[in-house]
């Protein structure tokens, strides 16, 4: 058998949790006898793609003398080695010992080895790349057997070039089914660490989220004790230029451009603090940049946007600031929204002229 027939390095696995040591069957269920495993679909692609390419080779073959020339038993044992692949993850095992033991008859009925090696291969590459320990130790045990049966009834006479094509076939079926099987595992920690991440991220903004909420809840118990003129501290067009004057103190370039805008003393307080909190995340996390400030009316609601300018900006983390803020717009019966765009980053909220009641 020759090691220029060996195509297993290039095969991939789909991706999934990997078997445990010692698994039999990764693709047979727990309580389910092994023939009842379902094939992969990549896996029956791969088999009757084989199959095709193993039968036309076997049946061109010229046959020569000490061998039987190419016929229908041939041809037959091909098919069937070939096919054997497509339990090549969901039984590894079973289609090892299908291809195994056709190398052995193939060599018995006197026909040359040709292409009904190939599916032998594949196979025990299947088992490195899915299977457990014993798995593997079984396969390699099966190998054994086939090329013990190909050297016994071979009717040609067994080279050191032979043997040289057949050991280096066994280490590129054996370590690179270990190295996809390796490569999985070590995605499947990336992907755990990356999912766990996520959760931890979820559950802190979610903390972050009911901490905001009591938060405003005790702001606004508090501000319906006040009166009016608590409410609307430094709100108003007076209190976004003063804003924006305290920024232009630190060295950074703001353009300010607020239209005359009716809100009730809650919007307006609303307004002032996003505001406020996008100006100082934008002096926080950049140097350089202009910012720009417009508040608006369009139809019947106040438009509310502060623009830093710059490149590279990434998706903001949830953090207290940007959940407080989207809880302002939302208890007003606004929106808001942040995040990077063409040209910079965007803070965007939304409030309406007559802001919801009982939010």
């Amino acid at each position: 058998m020759s090691s220029a027939m060996v195509a297993s390095d290039v095969l991939s696995v789909p991706p999934g949790p990997l078997p445990r040591e010692g698994a039999a069957s990764p693709g047979a269920r727990p309580g389910h006898p092994l023939w009842r495993a379902r094939p992969y679909r990549a896996d029956v692609w791969l088999a009757i793609g084989l199959a095709v390419a193993t039968i036309t080779v076997t049946l061109v073959s010229s046959g020569r003398a000490p061998y039987h020339p190419p016929d229908a038993v041939t041809a037959a044992l091909a098919t069937v080695s070939a096919l054997a692949l497509a339990w090549r993850q969901a039984a590894p095992l079973a289609a090892m010992a299908v291809t195994s033991t056709i190398v052995a008859v193939n060599a018995a009925a006197g026909y040359a080895v040709v292409a009904v090696q190939w599916p032998a291969w594949l196979a025990l590459f299947g088992c490195f790349s899915v299977g457990g320990r014993g798995v593997r130790i079984a396969s390699t045990a099966l190998c054994v057997m086939a090329v013990g049966g190909y050297a016994l009834f071979d009717r040609g006479a067994l080279t050191v070039e032979d043997m040289a094509g057949i050991t280096m076939s066994f280490l590129i079926a054996t370590v690179g089914g270990d190295a996809a099987r390796s490569r999985r595992a070590v995605a499947a920690a990336q992907h755990a660490q990356v999912r766990g991440e996520a959760r931890e991220q979820a559950l802190a903004a979610e903390r972050l989220l009911h901490e905001e909420r009591g938060r405003l809840a005790g702001e606004l118990h508090d501000a319906l004790g006040h009166t009016v003129n608590v409410m609307v501290l430094q709100a108003g067009a007076q209190g976004l230029a003063a804003l924006a004057d305290r920024i232009r103190a630190t060295g950074r370039e703001v353009d300010l451009d607020a239209e005359p805008v009716d809100l009730s003393a809650g919007s307006e307080r609303v307004l002032y603090r996003i505001v406020r909190e996008a100006l100082t995340n934008a002096v926080r996390h950049t140097d350089t940049g202009r910012i720009r400030v417009r508040v608006s009316r369009v139809a019947d609601q106040i438009r509310v946007e502060v623009f830093n300018e710059g490149a590279g900006f990434a998706s903001p983390v949830p953090g207290r600031g940007l959940i407080g803020m989207r809880e302002r717009a939302r208890l007003e019966g606004g929106s808001f929204e942040a995040g990077p765009v063409e040209g910079g980053f965007r803070v965007l909220a939304t409030l309406p002229t007559h802001p919801a009641t009982g939010s």
